[in-house]
Formats: structure tokens, sequence, C-alpha cells
């Protein structure tokens, strides 16, 4: 990496078997040029992700994309928080704004998603996100960035799922209202698979996305549902 300082898009796999051995450097490697980084955690430790991007520096950047598979325990989810500091790095000196995408399969996703504040995308597999999770993205320090969602949601949850949402809806309509021209960052595409929803229940949830939009006069989200029995 050191050499390809002409490089605009870079993708690898980072495995404990290679990336383990190799020590990492201390002083920085600049990519003048880069745009997209695409990485893949497929079994390494917990603290080989940001031993690998902490000496990066990347001022062109504006394509994050990370792929991780399930994290267990709570000392390896810790870890992701070191990323933080580094991605907001890369924001602050990108131009166009940063976007930073998260592909994860397993379960503790609100967790994960708590240490990765930059996030303006999620896309996750093989895991609900339970009523818990549902509540902390009410919350306006969590995933403030956010402006696509593609998660699995229980059936029995999905009022409060629409609730989040009309909640952070209203919260970018204000602050753009506030601070005109400002960045006001809305969930404003994304896919919503249904646990348990027959087809009347995906309909009355359709109509209660729209119903909200257009209580509230916003336009230009496009959000889908699909249901699994």
């Amino acid at each position: 990496m050191k050499l390809c300082t002409s490089l605009h898009e870079y993708r690898l796999v980072l495995m404990d078997d290679g990336f383990l051995k190799v020590a990492f450097p201390a002083a920085s490697i600049c990519l003048p040029h880069l745009r997209k980084l695409v990485i893949r955690e497929v079994g390494a430790g917990p603290n080989v992700l940001a031993k690998f991007i902490r000496p990066l520096v990347l001022p062109a950047l504006q394509d994050f994309d990370l792929d991780i598979l399930e994290r267990n325990s709570p000392a390896d989810i810790a870890t992701l928080a070191d990323l933080a500091p580094i991605v907001e790095g890369w924001s602050t000196s990108s131009d166009p704004a940063l976007c930073s995408t998260l592909g994860y399969c397993g379960r503790h996703l609100e967790e994960i998603a708590g240490h990765l504040p930059f996030l303006t995308s999620i896309e996750a597999y093989l895991g609900v996100l339970p009523a818990s999770g549902i509540r902390m993205m009410t919350q306006e320090q969590y995933l403030p960035k956010l402006v696509s969602l593609s998660v699995e949601v229980a059936c029995a949850d999905m009022e409060a799922f629409i609730d989040m949402l009309k909640t952070r809806w209203a919260r970018s309509v204000v602050r753009q209202q506030q601070q005109p021209g400002a960045s006001a960052y809305m969930i404003r595409s994304g896919t919503i698979d249904i646990l348990g929803a027959d087809g009347e229940a995906l309909s009355s949830f359709s109509r209660k996305i729209r119903e909200v939009l257009e209580e509230m006069q916003v336009s230009g989200v496009q959000i889908g549902l699909s249901s699994f029995m």
C-alpha cells in the first residue's frame, strides 16, 4: 500500500493467518487519491481491524464499506470503538461527506452499531433487530448520520419501529429548519424484512409509513417492506 499511492479503490479481506504475522507500521501511509475502501473481516482477531486502518491517511475517501461476521463477547464488540476516531478523522477531510456502510451477519447489532457513530448505512443479515435496538435508535446521539437501513424486525415490534422512524424523521426536519443548509441526516431508504407478518399486516404497516410521511410532509423516502412467515 505504501507503494500504490495512485490507488482509487482498494478491496481486501482481513484474516488471522496472514495479518497476525505482520508488524503493523507506526508511520502514516497516505493514499491521496483513494476514494473507496472495502474491508471484509473473516476470522481476524478483534484488534486486527483497527490496527490495520490506524496508519491510513485517506484525504479523498468517499466510501468506506465494512463487512464483519458475528461478534459474541462484550470484549470483542468493545474493540470496534477504536474505529470511530480513525474513520471520523477521514470524514473531516472528505468532500463530499464520507459514506460508510456496515454489512453485519449475526446478533448484537445494536451494541455493535453503537460503537460506530459514523455509519451512514447498515445492511444486517440473519439477525433480528430487537425491541431494545429499536429503542436505542430513537436516541439522538445513536447513529446520528444514518440514512439507509436494511434489517429484520419482528412483526410484534413493527409499531415501535415505525414510531422510531417518525422520531428520527421529525428530528431531521427540525434540525433542517433550525439550521438551513446544514446536513440533515434522515433515514431515506432501506428494506425491512418483517418476521411473522401476513399480507394484511404488511399492507397495514406500509400504509402507516405513508401516512407518517404525508403528515410530516417528508418526500424522497423509499422504505421497502417484505415478510417472512
